[in-house]
């Protein structure tokens, strides 16, 4: 590569000239963006049925680019039992949408377990490559003759209860009404640490004062139900601590002669805690840029998730920053070891109100910062980290030579769109941002005089699923941090926004209907397409764990970064190499 009088050049064919970018988040498929490969979205209706009854399957099948290449492309349907036979195949040629329905009919005798259902594309008339599978479960269904019922001692409450005292009520009973009396019932308790999330409160963020290090399962001693086919376990949660669980209850009750059961399950938050601190941000808290405006809102809730005001608090705003020495190895290499440093810069008296208070964060300075919120008692009850993006000289972990932090300012961006990002540097320099993933899409250069500074490139069009911004950076020549490697780079992924393929659909049907009569369904979408209706029995879709099926999340499956970064930096600044090795002379004497 040659620009004016200057020269330079690289080899492709060694290692040890390309980046390593194992400790990034670039995992995902490969191999699935060159044009022309076809991928098959395959499901069913119901995902269970019964020996004898049809199975409904459909089938999305998609170009990597999403062209319009599909009209007439053979392809053939494979079925195969549990015992992974093939018992069905289907020759066909797709449509021009790649929308296909296929029937499978399963007979009495059917073996009951799972089945494979395939779909291949054919060359030669053999079968040549997998567009993708799906599985469906052909078991019998049997009828339960009990009905079990698990109820706490305590009452329900919408957040949390108590410990104390604790117990579990067990109701057996047939299921045309008679008690089951002296019938045994088994149980088992599982404890793991509890998070508070609650209707109501999604946007809110609660911290967990006695949050608990570790999870419990144990097994209860088994019971016997009374005249009333009633019976009581001693749940014993107290026990395990002062903490947050969230608490399962399941029992099994038998039927006289101890064969089959009937299960049943009971799920209860448990905390000693009297009331919960959260907080919300107007907008995101990872990246916040320079001097802009940022305000939480902190809110108290009481185990009935009313709202409640707290009073004598105490706020400290904790700047967090890397202390870096230069220490001398066993190896008589010198390299910079760090120490994460808190410094108070801010503190003062704090309340909450039964409606709520804000707090406008100071966003004058960049840097990484810790709000944390105390009682009267010293009690920590939230904390809320925080970053503020902007220029300026900042310190950073140098445990790892040479390394660089990127901070995007979201994670989702639309075709066109303007990426900003936080680049912070151990040096000043100049680099390279690239967004990339099969390939290089767009690039920019930057140059960087303090250590912290804020960039920005834009998505361009083309580009679906998600991409990897890449940033490369190169230490100035007169930067005095001659320990560091020359080079430091980073790479952070990001989605790009699905919603010029999607296609909204509204559905509108009675909410109760006689046996036997028609169902009108009106339905109205977003943009013309095909769309496929389906009703099924809310029970079976139970027995069967049944999941609405997301074809646009499994073509946007994540795509790992696939292009190869080479570099020759240390070779252009061989002083890196050279310094380390001066640094360290032979006999113990000093530098």
């Amino acid at each position: 590569l040659q620009y004016g009088n200057d020269i330079s050049f690289t080899t492709f064919n060694r290692y040890d000239r390309q980046l390593g970018f194992s400790r990034f988040d670039v995992d995902g498929l490969v191999g699935q963006d060159q044009a022309g490969t076809l991928n098959a979205f395959l499901f069913s209706d119901r995902g269970i049925y019964r020996p004898g009854e049809e199975i409904r399957l459909a089938s999305i099948v998609r170009e990597a680019h999403w062209r319009s290449i599909l009209v007439g492309v053979p392809v053939e349907l494979v079925v195969t039992d549990p015992r992974g036979l093939e018992i069905h195949s289907q020759k066909l040629r797709l449509s021009g949408d790649g929308f296909q329905e296929f029937q499978y009919q399963t007979r009495a005798d059917s073996l009951t377990g799972a089945y494979g259902i395939a779909l291949y594309t054919i060359k030669d008339e053999n079968r040549d490559n997998r567009l993708g599978s799906t599985e469906v479960q052909v078991e019998e269904f049997l009828p339960d003759r009990m009905r079990l019922r698990v109820s706490f001692s305590k009452p329900d409450t919408r957040g949390w209860v108590s410990p104390e005292n604790l117990k579990t009520r067990v109701d057996l009973a047939y299921l045309f009404g008679a008690p089951a009396a002296n019938h045994r019932v088994s149980a088992t308790i599982r404890l793991t640490p509890g998070q508070f999330y609650f209707p109501g409160y999604t946007d809110y963020t609660f911290f967990d004062p006695a949050q608990a290090e570790r999870g419990y399962e144990e097994p209860l001693e088994s019971i016997v139900t009374d005249e009333n086919g009633h019976g009581e376990f001693d749940a014993g949660v107290d026990r395990f601590g002062r903490a947050t669980y969230s608490v399962l209850f399941t029992a099994r009750g038998f039927e006289a002669d101890g064969g089959r059961s009937v299960y049943a399950a009971e799920r209860i938050l448990v905390s000693p805690l009297q009331h919960l601190v959260g907080y919300k941000a107007d907008g995101s808290l990872t990246y916040i840029p320079q001097y802009s405006r940022r305000i939480l809102r902190f809110i108290a809730i009481d185990p009935e998730l009313n709202l409640t005001a707290v009073s004598n608090l105490k706020y400290r705003i904790i700047e967090q920053s890397y202390h870096s020495d230069l220490v001398r190895a066993q190896d008589n290499t010198y390299r910079y070891q760090s120490v994460l440093r808190e410094q108070e810069v801010d503190q003062g008296n704090f309340q909450i109100q039964s409606n709520g208070q804000a707090f406008v964060l100071n966003t004058s300075r960049p840097g990484d910062f810790e709000l944390r919120l105390y009682n009267a008692e010293g009690d920590l009850l939230s904390k809320v980290f925080y970053r503020v993006a902007g220029a300026g000289n900042l310190t950073l972990s140098r445990d790892r030579d040479a390394e660089m932090e990127v901070v995007l300012n979201k994670r989702d961006y639309a075709p066109g769109e303007t990426i900003l990002l936080n680049v912070r540097a151990p040096y000043t320099g100049a680099g390279l941002i690239t967004i990339e993933r099969d390939k290089v899409y767009t690039h920019k250069w930057f140059l960087a005089r303090t250590q912290s500074s804020v960039q920005s490139i834009q998505v361009p069009a083309g580009v679906e699923g998600n991409a990897y911004v890449s940033v490369t950076f190169i230490r100035s020549p007169d930067s005095p941090e001659i320990f560091s490697s020359p080079l430091s780079y980073n790479t952070q992924p990001f989605s790009i926004s699905r919603a010029g393929r999607e296609n909204q659909i509204t559905l509108s049907v009675p909410e109760k209907m006689e046996p036997g009569q028609r169902i009108p369904i009106r339905f109205r979408t977003s943009r013309a397409g095909r769309i496929v209706v389906y009703a099924v029995d809310e029970g079976i879709l139970q027995v069967g764990r049944y999941t609405t099926p997301d074809p646009l999340a499994y073509f946007f499956r994540k795509r790992a970064l696939s292009v190869t970064t080479s570099q020759i930096v240390d070779l252009i600044l061989p002083e890196y190499s050279v310094v380390r090795q001066v640094a360290a002379p032979g006999g113990g004497s000093d530098i």
